[in-house]
């Protein structure tokens, strides 16, 4: 009897053993849950527009341009609105109901027509940003390609320094005193001669030409024509013209670059390069020179478009661009003391639009 107990006794302790292996081998297996607790809420932050809060209009809506003087050159991104647009809005309404320094002087013109800068940003997301905020306002504005702005300015020299380095002899400086030219409305404009006070090593005065006669009604109108060139017969030339009607579309020039002289203040160089076994370039540079219209004067009047303009071209197929640089950098006016009241432009493109075919 006390054997059978001792042997179902050990049986039970047995079964007992068993089962509690089995339970802690399923407790190891099994992921432990583990108390935590709420997780926070997250919240899903749209980006604000700081274009948002301003009230129009305002006084500028552009960034302020960079003060740092060792600066050559730097980039702003324009937002621009088109000349022609659905919602009739002109250059006078954007500047009284929302940026006071809207630049009817500074357009852009491509295939899709005339456009007038309506601001500019230091980055091209701030550009875009107030692009959206005009949207629902403005017709047509959009964002375009950066535009790389000269910021060094350099000091235009005297008369004399200005005759003697660009070789001019005392009786073509006085040819160079009175130039002026009529408009379809018969009004006078004086046009100011500008030369180079640098010039490459070995150049030398080839030929000049004030007041040279147009070839046909509507060919060009030269106010003066100056060239140089060295013995490789390498050279460059700077014409004053006005354009006759039959006047096309802006220049192309694959290449700009953006510098800055006496005369003109900022410069674009427009430059195509030749292979890669020579420096040499084509090198053209043109300043629209544009007086301010009578008041009188009407919106159809024949007076309003180029007709009261003139150009600056200097041209080139046999510099480098490095040497071309520095002789646009140095383009001064010859009679630095005249009062003058125009607006200046630059009259290159390189949209391929008008590339020649």
């Amino acid at each position: 009897m006390k054997l059978n107990t001792l042997i179902i006794g050990l049986l039970i302790g047995f079964l007992v053993a068993c089962d509690r292996t089995q339970t802690n081998s399923q407790e190891q297996s099994t992921p432990q849950l583990q108390k935590v607790d709420r997780l926070p809420e997250t919240k899903t932050s749209q980006p604000t527009n700081p274009f948002d809060s301003i009230s129009f209009p305002q006084a500028s809506c552009s960034d302020k341009l960079p003060k740092d003087a060792k600066a050559d050159n730097f980039k702003t991104y324009p937002v621009w609105m088109p000349f022609y647009n659905s919602m009739n809005v002109d250059v006078e309404t954007v500047q009284s109901k929302f940026c006071g320094d809207a630049d009817y002087n500074k357009t852009r013109i491509d295939k899709e027509g005339t456009f007038i800068l309506v601001a500019q940003f230091s980055s091209q997301e701030r550009a875009y940003q107030f692009q959206q905020v005009l949207v629902p306002k403005l017709d047509g504005v959009e964002v375009g390609e950066a535009i790389i702005t000269a910021t060094k300015r350099k000091p235009q020299p005297t008369k004399d320094a200005v005759a003697k380095a660009s070789q001019l002899i005392p009786q073509q400086v006085e040819q160079l005193k009175n130039i002026v030219f009529k408009d379809s409305l018969g009004k006078l404009h004086k046009v100011d001669a500008v030369l180079p006070t640098y010039l490459p090593p070995g150049f030398k005065l080839h030929s000049f030409k004030p007041e040279v006669p147009p070839k046909d009604p509507y060919g060009y109108d030269v106010k003066y024509q100056i060239s140089y060139k060295n013995a490789s017969n390498n050279s460059f030339t700077i014409t004053a013209y006005a354009e006759g009607p039959g006047a096309g579309g802006p220049p192309y020039a694959p290449k700009l670059k953006a510098v800055n002289s006496p005369a003109f203040g900022e410069v674009i160089i427009g430059y195509k390069e030749f292979d890669k076994t020579s420096d040499k370039s084509s090198i053209d540079v043109i300043i629209s020179v544009r007086p301010p219209l009578p008041n009188n004067t009407s919106e159809n009047s024949p007076s309003d478009g180029d007709s009261s303009a003139w150009n600056y071209h200097l041209h080139s197929d046999t510099l480098s661009l490095a040497e071309a640089t520095k002789i646009v950098e140095s383009l001064s006016y010859l009679y630095p003391d005249e009062p003058r009241n125009i607006t200046l432009s630059n009259d290159l493109s390189n949209d391929p639009q008008w590339a020649p075919q």
